[in-house]
């Protein structure tokens, strides 16, 4: 006689030794275990260590790009067209000159504005030079005779001053149509007279190319 035994959940026949079927895991391999396990339980901390990650090499980024370069030198003329070699100046110097701030690299930056109204970035340049102006670090510049006028009262009163337009950096740079003069910054209580000793180096190594 089979007994059953009837309850809620249905019946089974007493003595049946059946046991329910397994069920199948669903999903398997690396991408079911990142999001079931991993992504489940670390989701906050994979996050956060990304955005930090993202933070650290932006700062790292960010130092190495605002380094302050070893020496740096203003031209400033009226020009539109303006020294399209400058930056064969700018390897000069920063061969001649080296690593002077210790950081390892020699880097020199050679800037050059051009102040013509005509200069669809004159308001800018303008801007800039202002703050080269302002800078006591930034001592040497050449500039043609319009800029020589304009902003003498920046500049070392020099009666005589030297004109580097045929010289064969400047003939090889871009521009040696006009003269072009060299002044020293005006030398003020913020002024190190390292820094000059550092341009007389540079207007050396100028004269001096070959």
């Amino acid at each position: 006689m089979n007994v059953k035994i009837v309850g809620q959940g249905g019946h089974l026949p007493i003595g049946d030794d059946r046991s329910p079927t397994p069920q199948k895991p669903q999903g398997n391999g690396l991408r079911y275990w990142f999001i079931n396990v991993f992504w489940y339980h670390y989701k906050i901390h994979f996050i956060i260590a990304c955005v930090l990650l993202i933070g650290a090499t932006s700062f790292v980024i960010t130092l190495i790009r605002n380094r302050p370069p070893d020496f740096q030198m203003v031209i400033l003329t009226q020009g539109s067209v303006i020294f399209p070699d400058a930056p064969e100046l700018s390897r000069l110097l920063s061969n001649e000159l080296g690593d002077q701030n210790g950081d390892g690299r020699a880097v020199s930056h050679v800037h050059v504005l051009g102040l013509s109204r005509a200069n669809p970035n004159f308001y800018q340049h303008t801007q800039q030079a202002m703050i080269y102006f302002n800078d006591p670090s930034i001592v040497l510049y050449v500039v043609d005779a319009a800029m020589r006028e304009q902003f003498s009262r920046f500049f070392e009163p020099d009666n005589n001053p030297l004109d580097v337009s045929q010289t064969p950096m400047f003939q090889r740079i871009g521009r040696s149509d006009q003269p072009y003069y060299v002044f020293m910054r005006l030398r003020t209580a913020e002024s190190v007279e390292s820094n000059y000793r550092l341009a007389e180096q540079a207007l050396t190594a100028i004269l001096n190319y070959e």
